[in-house]
């Protein structure tokens, strides 16, 4: 079944786009649909060859539709561990070099495990935090940094519902609610790059 968008075919023609994590799960659903929306979407993670496939499986599912070629398309960046600052920074700057913008940034990646907080050791919370907040912070300063300070852009954390905290993920609450706090004080401090940041809690 041929992927479809309840919004235009062109919603996001000319926009380059990057997802983290956007080989699997919810980031390939983001990937698919800003693709269909005409988007040029890089997506990246750890494994250059799982984004690959999932890139080559999309352009494949979204390539026509209602008898028009799509002008969309999904490209497997570098292999990027987003606790990583030196190739996070490489990230952006392919895609810049490549493909002239970053207009819009999906923060998607993440990573946690289910255990108890007595038995979370201190290199599993670090490895938590370093994933989920401190990733996702040098994504959005190495975007803004290279391209949305001078030009604007779209940011988007995806985090997950945690006001009530989040028994058995702890690690994984308390970050989650450090990237929301964040976010709250970059669309502050770039509002006037005009580069737009909000969370989403699936």
């Amino acid at each position: 079944m041929a992927w479809k968008s309840c919004f235009r075919n062109d919603l996001f023609e000319s926009k380059v786009a990057l997802v983290s994590g956007g080989g699997t799960g919810i980031g390939r659903a983001i990937a698919t649909e800003l693709a269909t929306l005409g988007a040029t979407v890089v997506i990246a993670s750890r494994n250059q060859s799982k984004c690959q496939a999932a890139a080559d499986e999309i352009n494949q599912e979204i390539l026509i539709v209602g008898g028009r070629t799509r002008k969309g398309r999904v490209i497997a960046g570098n292999s990027t561990n987003i606790r990583s600052e030196v190739e996070i920074r490489s990230l952006v700057e392919y895609i810049i070099e490549n493909f002239g913008s970053l207009d819009i940034l999906v923060n998607n990646a993440g990573g946690q495990f289910i255990s108890p907080a007595e038995d979370i050791s201190r290199n599993g919370m670090a490895a938590v935090l370093e994933t989920n907040l401190i990733g996702t912070f040098l994504l959005c300063r190495e975007a803004y940094a290279l391209y949305m300070q001078d030009h604007g852009g779209s940011i988007v954390n995806i985090t997950l519902g945690n006001r009530n905290g989040m028994p058995g993920m702890m690690h994984s609450g308390a970050s989650r609610a450090g990237v929301e706090n964040m976010t709250a004080t970059l669309c502050t401090e770039w509002i006037e790059s005009n580069v737009r940041i909000n969370c989403v809690r699936p």
